[in-house]
């Protein structure tokens, strides 16, 4: 349970990051 909880963090935070980097490469 706790390696598919931090599995599912890890993509939530992968997904953020490569959503502010989009952002702000667009800016």
């Amino acid at each position: 349970m706790f390696l598919y909880t931090s599995k599912l963090i890890l993509s939530l935070l992968s997904a953020v990051t490569s959503s502010i980097k989009g952002v702000g490469s667009s800016d």
